[in-house]
């Protein structure tokens, strides 16, 4: 188990920046013969794998917000529900990103509920 968790919210002010970056991410999966329904999870992969990742997705016009926070120092009793965790995490971001997401398009992974 990791010792911090980390949520990003990537924005793409383009939509159709998103959808080639989209379809890259499908290539690289095909590429480095994973499944199609593979997901690049940080927490997940080897040193290689997230190197490639990043290398791949850097030449993409994004930026993002993100939130890591060292797990062992909660000790509020709800941090230590998993999805509740995951909502305040999201929550924090998306407060620090409101500014940005004026008409915007959220498309969240399948962690949490």
């Amino acid at each position: 188990m990791s010792e911090y968790f980390s949520v990003a919210l990537v924005i793409f002010e383009d939509n159709e920046e998103a959808l080639r970056a989209d379809r890259h991410i499908a290539t690289l999966r095909e590429n480095l013969r994973l499944d199609a329904s593979f997901e690049f999870r940080f927490n997940k992969m080897n040193h290689r794998l997230r190197a490639c990742f990043l290398r791949e997705m850097c030449g993409f016009d994004f930026y993002y917000y993100a939130i890591a926070v060292r797990k062992g120092l909660l000790t509020a009793r709800g941090f230590h529900f998993g999805e509740s965790f995951y909502k305040v995490a999201c929550r924090y971001v998306f407060t620090n990103a409101k500014t940005v997401l004026r008409e915007a398009v959220v498309v969240i992974d399948g962690s949490g509920s």
